[in-house]
Order: C-alpha cells, then sequence, then structure tokens
C-alpha cells in the first residue's frame, strides 16, 4: 500500500527537497511574524504581551487575557464598588 507513496516521491526526485525547503521557508516565516517574545516579562504578564502584538490583538479579547487570578481580583474590585 505504501509502495505508491515512495514511488511517487522518487519520481520527484529534486521536487521532493523543494517541497520541503518551501515548507519550511514560510514555516520560519510564520514563527518569525507570529511569534511572541517573553523576554524577561514574569509567567503571570505573558498574556498581556498577546494583547500589544499587532496579530494577537485582534484574536483576543480583554476577558481572554485574564487568567484565574486577575479574574478573581477583578470580580473582588467590582463587586466592592457596588
Amino acid at each position: 500500500m505504501s509502495g505508491w507513496l515512495a514511488d511517487g516521491c522518487c519520481a520527484l526526485q529534486w521536487g521532493t527537497f523543494l517541497f520541503f525547503a518551501c515548507c519550511v521557508i514560510v514555516e520560519t516565516i510564520l514563527v518569525a511574524l507570529l511569534f511572541v517574545e517573553p523576554k524577561a516579562v514574569p509567567i503571570e504578564d505573558c498574556p498581556f504581551l498577546f494583547k500589544k502584538h499587532w496579530f494577537w490583538k485582534r484574536c483576543f479579547t480583554h476577558t481572554h487575557l485574564l487568567c484565574p487570578t486577575h479574574m478573581l481580583i477583578h470580580s473582588l474590585t467590582q463587586s466592592s464598588a457596588h
């Protein structure tokens, strides 16, 4: 059953290499554009890096960025304000 796959890859010869080389180039560009660098940022503040990123800020609302600790503090401050 897997013979046709191996035969197909061998028939491409250098085309197989070009296919995977293009995949690596595209993946490298995507990582460079979409990766959020958390250097010197505490783990609790990492979700807020997404709020500042040019792409990810459109995907997450403020409520998605609140960790459980921040949500608890937010709910306590809201209940005490009323």
